[in-house]
């Protein structure tokens, strides 16, 4: 991308009286800002234009250019907070921020429970200049897939280098990660290397859609533009593949035009006298880009790329576009006219580990008649022992389960496997992925639903008390209601409503006339007052 980018400007400055000074980015930000800060203090640099896809290095020099008052321009694709979202996220670790994504990634999370879905791994790549071994590197993360530790085949990447591509889609497709069951989709910052990919990894490609800068190819002005940039960069790289200029080439060029047209504005209007930095940023600020791009959605084929959706003019909510998409695209092994599972089905030779606990007395649920079982926080690897491979189990809850599996439309290979833990550590092995799943009589509480979902419950929960009842308790007559109320209860009410009738009639007798009287109406007069009151 830098050459490409490094021959639209060139072309941009062929008839303008303007000094380039090129500085080539080396995956550490805080030198690439030094070296920002010394363009401006040494070679006292009118503007600068960052051209690469890393958004701290960026806002480093942004920082930068604002104290020092030089206009920067940045010719990155959408930043974090603006880039697509989607289930297992790929990207690039950063050396300066231990959260270079966390601006994509909580958009993304917030999108995806919004639809009820989630971020089931993040498959995180260190950073490029950091290891020696690339693809072992990526390797030995996606076996994690084809071991069947993680089923999700939904993977969006979001932002990697270049060369990380080129290696991640191999080992991918080597690893059967490029199966009619998976779907890549990419965001803008990997679409834009496209145009500068070759065959072999645009083939290891294909499948992946993606959201893509757009812009019109149809006018003079681009095919001026692609005459001249195709002559001048295999002139300069005999050795790189080249197609069509990317939208990035195109922001490059159109970056420094705009410079070059603000500061002969400037020139025009104001002559001989000092062009300041303020007075040359607002210029540079009301000047209009040429390049309009809007987005689109992109789709690999046949070793290419073609849009099969424009966001800027097709109806996305439609229905009938949904299902023109679904029949257009051409997914990750071939498949077309259908959407990818998404997730990888259990075989016989992976079946899913579901965990069952046994240790509890409610036997009616679950119900286990071997002598093995796994305890505390053992974590089986994916190769599960025969000797653990268990049938000796019965009660409520195994039967709903497999009741549940004979009404599913596709075979799902299990192993059940006796759990002698407690309820909270079975929770948090299935966390951890140790077991896919677990059956049985657990509680749904607050803090356990933070780690795993859980089924609809198929028992009501709550604290009840069963004792034996004596003969007595079965009359159903209308009276029943008493039967609570033994005589010590009946006395101790008794001298609470003499209690209170004295009291009442204390308070009551000097300034209420009722109260007054034969004793009898004052008596009744009490009750009738202490009746009330309860």
């Amino acid at each position: 991308m830098g050459k490409e980018q490094k021959t639209a400007i060139e072309i941009a400055v062929e008839d303008a009286k303007i000094s380039l000074h090129l500085i080539d980015y080396n995956q550490r930000p805080l030198q690439t800002a030094f070296e920002a800060e010394a363009l401006i203090k040494e070679k006292k640099v009118e503007a600068i234009i960052v051209g690469i896809e890393d958004w701290q290095t960026t806002t480093l020099v942004a920082k930068i250019g604002s104290l020092a008052q030089v206009p920067v321009l940045s010719l990155a694709a959408s930043p974090p907070i603006t880039s697509p979202s989607a289930v297992i996220v790929v990207y690039e670790d950063h050396v300066t921020t231990s959260c270079g994504n966390c601006g994509t990634i909580s958009l993304l999370t917030t999108y995806l429970q919004n639809i009820g879905s989630q971020i089931e791994h993040h498959l995180v790549l260190p950073p490029l200049g950091s290891i020696t071994d690339p693809r072992g590197t990526i390797s030995e993360e996606l076996l994690k897939f084809a071991n069947g530790r993680f089923y999700s085949r939904v993977f969006i990447v979001l932002r990697v280098s270049l060369p990380y591509v080129s290696l991640l889609f191999e080992e991918a497709k080597g690893n059967g990660l490029m199966r009619n069951d998976s779907a890549w989709i990419l965001s803008e910052a990997i679409t834009s290397f496209l145009p500068s990919l070759d065959n072999s990894t645009m083939l290891n490609m294909e499948g992946a859609i993606g959201i893509m800068a757009k812009f019109d190819n149809s006018t003079k002005g681009f095919e001026v533009f692609d005459a001249k940039f195709g002559i001048k960069f295999l002139q300069a790289f005999e050795k790189e593949r080249y197609y069509e200029p990317s939208s990035q080439n195109l922001i490059a060029y159109d970056a420094i035009t705009t410079i070059i047209k603000a500061k002969q504005s400037l020139s025009n209007n104001i002559g001989d006298h000092i062009v300041t930095s303020k007075s040359f940023l607002n210029e540079i600020l009301r000047s209009n880009f040429s390049v309009n791009t809007s987005t689109r959605l992109v789709n690999i084929a046949s070793s290419n790329y073609q849009e099969v959706l424009d966001f800027s003019s097709d109806d996305i909510e439609d229905e009938d576009t949904a299902k023109t998409l679904a029949s257009v695209i051409k997914w990750p092994g071939d498949l077309t006219g259908a959407i990818p599972k998404g997730w990888a089905m259990p075989t016989s030779s992976k079946p899913m580990r579901i965990g069952v606990p046994i240790a509890h007395n409610y036997y009616n649920y679950i119900s286990y008649n071997g002598s093995r079982a796994l305890d505390g926080d053992f974590c089986l690897t994916r190769h599960v022992p025969n000797s653990l491979h268990n049938t000796n189990f019965s009660g409520l809850s195994v039967r709903l389960f497999d009741e549940v599996q004979q009404n599913l439309d596709y075979r799902l290979p299990h192993v059940f496997i006796p759990y002698n833990g407690s309820f909270d550590n079975l929770i948090k092995l299935v966390h951890n992925k140790c077991f896919d799943a677990a059956i049985g009589d657990i509680t749904i509480l607050g803090r356990r639903m933070e780690l795993v979902d859980f089924t609809l419950p198929f028992e009501e929960s709550g604290l009840s008390i069963i004792r034996p009842a004596s003969k007595s308790y079965n009359s159903h007559g209308p009276w029943i209601f008493l039967k609570p109320f033994t005589s010590k209860m009946w006395l101790v009410t008794f001298f609470i409503f003499v209690y209170n009738m004295i009291i009442i009639w204390a308070l009551e007798r000097g300034n209420n006339p009722e109260f007054r009287g034969t004793w009898t109406n004052q008596l009744c007069a009490i009750a009738w007052f202490t009746i009330n009151s309860l």
